[in-house]
């Protein structure tokens, strides 16, 4: 099987039916889920030791998609970001940008969790916006949004998780690197009602 068939696509590759499998209690879910865990962690280990980082950010954010909170990759794609001068940096006032994964949960189905990628911006004048760029949500949503100034209610941060909640918009949770979502929480939380 290639590398993409394993990880790509999210609801039809190795990894998506070893979860199911698992999920349905077979105990060979589990060992061929748990193989391949460690052999993208091989790889990731690898390519960052090889200085392909484009690579190696590439296998975590494939594996982010199906594990959004695992501490292990999230601390792996903060290292990747460090290491190619990426992350949440920039001159005060402007904007700030930050890879995260959104969270959709479809009460139709039952609570169903499924998940998008894309980037989170914060304006300076308190703006802020998501853009999907690549969903795993087998319904094919992919948000696209922006929250004016003033209609963040509330900003919260638990651990790698950022919940906004919007005037007219909801409840938006977001999942990313540790220091990406304290980041994204500090520079959010000045135009925020509550926090």
């Amino acid at each position: 099987m290639g590398q993409n068939r394993i990880l790509e696509p999210h609801n039809d590759c190795a990894l998506y039916w070893a979860i199911t499998a698992r999920q349905g209690g077979s105990p060979d879910g589990a060992t061929i889920e748990n193989q391949i865990i460690n052999f993208e962690m091989g790889q990731i280990k690898l390519l960052y030791s090889q200085r392909n980082l484009e690579g190696a950010g590439s296998i975590v954010n494939d594996m982010l998609a199906f594990y959004p909170g695992n501490p292990q990759l999230l601390q792996d794609k903060a290292t990747i970001e460090q290491a190619s001068g990426g992350g949440g940096g920039g001159a005060p006032g402007a904007a700030r940008r930050f890879l995260v994964n959104h969270r959709h949960v479809n009460l139709l189905r039952g609570g169903q969790e499924a998940y998008c990628q894309g980037t989170l911006t914060i304006g300076g004048d308190g703006t802020v916006s998501y853009y999907c760029t690549k969903t795993f949500d087998p319904t094919g949503r992919c948000d696209r949004v922006t929250f004016p100034k003033g209609s963040i209610k509330s900003v919260k941060m638990s651990g790698t998780e950022l919940h906004l909640e919007v005037d007219h918009q909801g409840n938006w949770d977001f999942f990313g690197a540790g220091n990406d979502i304290s980041s994204a929480y500090q520079a959010i939380t000045p135009f925020a009602a509550k926090h």
